[in-house]
């Protein structure tokens, strides 16, 4: 594990074997977790892992921050993820 925050709903979690990034539905465990693999992700440059992140919650951004140095801002909602590089 690389980095990890904890939001009202769920655990997201950054792994560094495999590179991705994992989100557990902690407070409804019948809802299913989710695991998106950073190789998948055709808009991030770095394929290594995501070693810190940050949670605005007024936002609903993510902030990534890759072992290469850069940067994504994430708004994640229901379903899919939106993405935009810094």
């Amino acid at each position: 594990m690389c980095s990890s925050l904890t939001l009202d709903d769920q655990l997201v979690i950054a792994t560094e074997r495999p590179p991705a990034i994992q989100y557990v539905m902690w407070q409804d465990p019948s809802k299913q977790s989710h695991t998106e693999l950073l190789t998948k992700m055709d808009w991030i440059n770095c394929k290594g892992p995501v070693v810190h992140m940050v949670y605005d919650k007024p936002t609903n951004l993510l902030a990534w921050v890759t072992k290469d140095g850069s940067a994504y801002s994430v708004r994640k909602p229901e379903v899919l993820l939106l993405v935009y590089a810094l």
